[in-house]
């Protein structure tokens, strides 16, 4: 018998391990609790999505990966899926050392935030918010609503103590390499692609209003 409630607390990350998710099936979830998952492709979230008995939805400090510096060995052992990335000239964010492979994904949450909207069809309460102790997990209640910076962050293999780099809580502005994206760039504005919160803004806000526009909606409909 599956429960009714069921909740996951992990660090669900593109590398090295891979949580996929594909084929799981819970048609009794009610609620989900789903803390510091980081989304790398455009079916990364889909698992979440095919739990379309949920009623309660609570994200915890999750993000999208936007750059991607990780060795050519590392990337083949551990099979990455690379689908949706964007391969970046060698030299990129000076970025130059033998066996550096630098990527770029383009994945928003605009576009998660109108999928859950669209998939999930009982939801009437979803939370956003991110807790830099982790410690939301411990009373998911109190997970709020908040559109925060480092829900964008890169990964740089070659950091340390940590490859996972997130957006400055002040400013909203990301770190990698030396942020400049090089001679080869035909975007209009480096700059922006070190602060994907504030590129995204605009769209992000309005799939996030029509979201809990439509949770508004249900709770007072299937109440």
């Amino acid at each position: 018998m599956v429960p009714a409630y069921y909740s996951l607390s992990a660090f669900a990350v593109p590398t090295p391990g891979y949580f996929d998710g594909a084929g799981l099936k819970l048609p009794r979830l009610k609620t989900l609790d789903l803390g510091n998952f980081v989304i790398s492709n455009n079916r990364h979230f889909d698992w979440v999505l095919s739990q379309n008995s949920l009623e309660t939805l609570r994200l915890d400090s999750c993000s999208i990966v936007s750059h991607i510096n990780i060795d050519t060995e590392p990337t083949e052992k551990w099979n990455l899926h690379k689908e949706d990335w964007q391969r970046l000239l060698r030299g990129s964010y000076g970025i130059s050392y033998g066996g550096a492979e630098i990527h770029r994904f383009d994945g928003t949450w605009e576009v998660v935030f109108d999928k859950i909207r669209n998939s999930l069809p009982y939801l009437k309460d979803f939370r956003f918010d991110n807790d830099p102790n982790g410690l939301h997990l411990l009373r998911p209640t109190r997970i709020g609503t908040v559109l925060y910076p480092s829900r964008y962050i890169n990964f740089d293999m070659g950091m340390c103590p940590s490859p996972w780099l997130l957006a400055d809580s002040e400013t909203d502005k990301m770190e990698f390499g030396d942020n400049d994206l090089g001679p080869d760039d035909d975007s209009d504005d480096d700059e922006s692609s070190m602060n994907r919160s504030k590129e995204t803004k605009e769209g992000d806000a309005r799939a996030f209003r029509d979201l809990f526009s439509a949770c508004r909606g249900r709770h007072e409909y299937l109440v």
